[in-house]
């Protein structure tokens, strides 16, 4: 049976060799002389450069031949996927329609139809955007039985249809996930899309309580319930609460609180010192302290008692939440186990911090005895004050944080808030104190981490006057690193920044230097990690084409890693997510042979093809001038950057 697919393969193959001209040309001659057939071949010869001329003028046609010439649906769908979202991002929809009815695989079809709903909600036409919204969970259901990746489409489509205001769609579009547990998150996803931007609109507030009653009844159908299903009933109640469904959370809190007294002995007590602190949020003040007094002594009493203290500050009532905070105190100090009590008291501190009660947070910090827990619980004071927005208070914390690796990650996130608030000069300033000595041991567990936030921040507010120091005390601490692999993810983060400031020399001396080390310990387990992270470098001092030699070193994954991949489909695997990464950035600067490429160059199909998706995006964005940070999402970005802070917590 003829298909549009089959026809392209077969004009695939004619452009591959200029044989079948000439072999028409000659037994034709037998026919009609050797002067006809000589001009046949020319035509024909002609037609095929014009088709030539035409592919190579036009990515697009090149990469919807390169996609239509996958094995399977699947891969076509996904890379055909990327066509239909760089025409949507070049805004031709008509195009996009187009390449949309090329593809048969269910799910891309769906992604691609709801990236077209996108479109128009971004353009103000809500019911345009429900309308391909309502497509798309159609187009999922239709292809039999639903899979993972159908059930997560569906979930994304419940939210998007919620935050449109179209509820009945959105509990339909959940309740086709096969999954019980699936099912119930989906909804209160789609709860938290109807009310998130709800402000004082009744009819949004209503129809989150309506979402979140539904969510109810699906958390009742699953089977075997434990103290873990517990959580899912707390979160629906704590959602109940938010919108002041007072009556909604009571039902969803007290059926929750019957399965935790049902469930065994293992994650009890954690469980009710979460349900009595979500309690208060629904005013069930004295139902809460009985679920309190069933929690045996020791850290998760601190913890159940500090969310109840909490809680009742949060509604104003100081009187009934100071003497909690007391109690948990109290609590605490029985607590035999250092580490253990340091956890309690750390966690207490957040919760006070929250509330505002500043002076008893820092006071209760001071009961934890060992150094390093104590500065732990201060940068976790200080990302709580962050939150707030009291940079102010955060940069108090620094003077007791002694360790330059720790402190200097404050000072970073601070220094961004200033610039932002139209303060450079001090931004720039708490940048250059950053890694201030101290005189203490650094903590090289933090260095990592603080050298990428570091970075990050002077290249975004920094003054550039101050490379020399920033860069120079990055080098320091990086040499600090007692793991080869570690250090050399870090001095890949500098090659980068130092590139980004135009010291390309440097970058490269930098990079070769890591480059050198990363192969000495090429069966380290996390080589793959540290040379994607050489690959960024290489992209932003613009060597494309080592870049595309760095990570096609990388090794193939292996295992269920071959498919690890993000909600929208792309892969997080190292050599997959570099590879894409290279491809997007011949892409961006016109060179598309090297784009496909290095697309070609992932062994496997689905890979390949969510490369070639990338490219045809970056190609419409270079176009209408978007810019590009990751291989074609955010949450590929997010979830496979490989950074040096994710290297050492593996």
């Amino acid at each position: 049976m003829y298909s549009a697919r089959s026809g392209i393969r077969t004009t695939v193959r004619l452009l591959r060799t200029g044989a079948l001209s000439a072999a028409v040309a000659l037994s034709w001659s037998h026919y009609t002389g050797t002067a006809f057939a000589q001009q046949q071949q020319d035509e024909l010869v002609n037609q095929v450069d014009e088709v030539t001329r035409r592919i190579q003028q036009d990515p697009f046609i090149r990469l919807r031949f390169v996609a239509l010439s996958l094995e399977t649906p699947d891969e076509q769908g996904q890379a055909l996927n990327g066509i239909v979202r760089a025409q949507i991002a070049r805004g031709n929809i008509e195009d996009a329609m187009a390449e949309l009815r090329r593809i048969e695989d269910v799910l891309w079809r769906a992604r691609s139809l709801g990236a077209i709903g996108d479109h128009y909600e971004t353009a103000g036409e809500r019911e345009k955007a429900l309308n391909y919204l309502n497509q798309a969970m159609k187009t999922v259901t239709s292809g039999g039985e639903i899979g993972i990746g159908g059930a997560d489409l569906l979930r994304v489509i419940a939210k998007k249809q919620a935050k449109l205001g179209q509820l009945n769609a959105a509990i339909a579009s959940a309740e086709k996930i096969p999954d019980p547990l699936q099912r119930v998150r989906a909804l209160q996803q789609a709860a938290s899309a109807s009310f998130d931007d709800a402000g004082d609109n009744p009819k949004a507030l209503s129809n989150a309580k309506a979402v979140l009653a539904a969510a109810f009844e699906q958390a009742e159908k699953i089977a075997n319930p434990s103290n873990k299903t517990s959580h899912l009933f707390i979160d629906i109640g704590e959602a109940q609460a938010a919108i002041a469904d007072e009556a909604g959370a009571r039902k969803t809190f007290s059926r929750a609180r019957e399965l935790i007294e049902q469930g065994g002995r293992d994650g009890r007590d954690r469980a009710f010192a979460r349900l009595a602190g979500s309690m208060i949020l629904a005013g069930q003040l004295e139902e809460a302290m009985e679920v309190m007094r069933q929690v045996e002594e020791g850290p998760e009493q601190v913890r159940g008692v500090s969310s109840v203290a909490r809680a009742l500050a949060d509604q104003g009532n100081d009187d009934a939440a100071v003497p909690l905070f007391t109690l948990a105190m109290e609590a605490a100090s029985t607590i035999d186990n250092p580490e253990v009590r340091s956890s309690a008291l750390a966690f207490m501190v957040r919760e006070q911090t929250r509330v505002g009660r500043l002076a008893d947070a820092f006071t209760t910090a001071g009961q934890i005895q060992d150094r390093l827990d104590q500065a732990r619980a201060l940068m976790g004071m200080a990302d709580e004050l962050l939150k707030q927005n009291n940079p102010d208070a955060a940069l108090v914390l620094v003077d007791y944080v002694p360790y330059v690796s720790m402190r200097s990650q404050i000072f970073a996130k601070v220094a961004v808030m200033r610039a932002k608030a139209g303060n450079e000069k001090e931004a720039a300033n708490l940048i250059a104190r950053a890694f201030e000595p101290t005189g203490f041991e650094t903590q090289t567990e933090y260095i990592p981490e603080a050298i990428e936030l570091v970075l990050n921040a002077h290249l975004e507010v920094g003054d550039p006057e101050n490379d020399p120091v920033v860069f120079g005390e990055v080098r320091k601490l990086a040499d600090l690193i007692d793991n080869d692999v570690i250090r050399v993810a870090a001095m890949s983060h500098l090659a980068a920044a130092e590139a980004l400031r135009g010291e390309h020399e440097r970058a490269n001396r930098t990079l070769s230097s890591a480059w050198r080390n990363a192969w000495l310990n090429r069966s380290d387990p996390n080589f793959p990690r540290v040379l994607a992270d050489i690959v960024k470098g290489q992209i932003a001092i613009g060597d494309i084409l080592a870049a595309f030699d760095t990570a096609a070193r990388i090794p193939v994954p292996e295992g269920d890693a071959l498919n690890d991949r993000t909600p929208s489909g792309n892969f997080r695997a190292p050599r997959f997510s570099s590879l894409t990464r290279v491809a997007i950035a011949a892409a961006k600067t016109g060179e598309i042979d090297l784009a496909i490429r290095a697309a070609r160059e992932m062994e496997h199909p689905p890979a390949r093809a969510a490369g070639l998706a990338a490219v045809a995006v970056a190609i419409a964005e270079k176009e209408v001038g978007v810019g590009t940070t990751g291989p074609g999402d955010a949450d590929m970005e997010a979830e496979s950057s490989g950074t040096a802070s994710e290297v050492i917590q593996n």
